[in-house]
C-alpha cells in the first residue's frame, strides 16, 4: 500500500532522525531537507552533512538574534547595575551628609570656643581636678578643731560639685558621640558592602554566559 502522503509513482521519502541543537529533542526530517524547525523549543536549525553523517546546528538568522538578545540582556544589567550603584552612592553620600550635621551637634567646645569631640579622657581628668583642688584647699580647714563650715568652705564645695557634675556630663556626651558614630559607621560599612557585592557580582554573571 502507498502512504497517504506520497502520489502513485512517487519515490518513498526517506526520513532521518537528529537532535536539536537547541534544546536536545528527537527531530524526524527528510533527507533532503537543509532547514527544519524545531516543534519543542521552536528554534531554527540548519542541517549540515559531513562525512555521511548529519547534524543540526543554529541557523545563523537565529544565532544573530540569540547574539543580539544576549548583548541586549548585557545591556539591560548594566543599566540595571549602574542605576542600583548610583542609588547606594546617593544614600551613601546623604548618610555622610547628615552624620556632618549630626556631629558638630554631638561635639562640645573647648576654651578658644571651638568644636571638639568629647573624649571620656577629657572627663576623667576634669573629675581628678576635684580632689586635687579640694585638698590643698581643704587642708588648713580640716586642721581646725572647729567643726562650722566657713562660707569660703561652701564655696569650695560648690565649686568641687560644679566641676564633677561638668565631668559627668562631659563623659555622658562622649558616651553619646561614641555610640552614635558607631551606629553611623555600620550603616555606612553596609552600603559599602553592597557597593562591593555589585562590583564582584558582575564579572561572575559575564563569564557564566560564556
Amino acid at each position: 500500500p502507498l502512504s497517504p502522503s506520497r502520489t502513485p509513482g512517487e519515490p518513498e521519502m526517506k526520513l532521518i532522525a537528529l537532535n536539536c541543537n537547541h534544546c536536545g529533542a528527537t527531530l524526524e526530517v527528510r533527507d533532503e531537507t537543509n532547514f527544519v524547525t524545531c516543534k519543542h523549543c521552536d528554534t531554527q536549525l540548519a542541517i549540515h552533512r559531513e562525512d555521511g553523517a548529519a547534524y543540526t546546528a543554529l541557523a545563523e538568522a537565529t544565532k544573530r538574534v540569540e547574539q543580539q538578545t544576549e548583548a541586549l540582556a548585557d545591556q539591560v544589567e548594566d543599566l540595571s547595575d549602574q542605576n542600583a550603584r548610583l542609588i547606594l552612592q546617593g544614600e551613601l553620600t546623604q548618610l555622610d551628609r547628615e552624620w556632618e550635621t549630626r556631629r558638630q551637634g554631638l561635639m562640645t567646645k573647648d576654651k578658644r570656643g571651638q568644636l571638639v569631640v568629647a573624649t571620656r579622657g577629657q572627663a576623667f581628668t576634669l573629675a581628678a581636678l576635684a580632689p586635687l583642688i579640694l585638698l590643698p584647699l581643704a587642708a588648713p580647714l580640716l586642721a581646725g578643731s572647729s567643726f562650722e563650715m566657713p562660707g569660703f568652705a561652701w564655696i569650695l564645695v560648690a565649686f568641687v560639685a560644679a566641676v564633677f557634675y561638668a565631668a559627668m556630663k562631659l563623659h555622658a556626651k562622649a558616651v553619646h558621640y561614641e555610640k552614635a558614630l558607631a551606629a553611623h559607621d555600620a550603616d555606612r560599612e553596609a552600603i559599602l558592602s553592597k557597593l562591593g557585592a555589585l562590583r564582584d557580582a558582575r564579572p561572575k554573571k559575564k563569564k557564566r554566559r560564556r
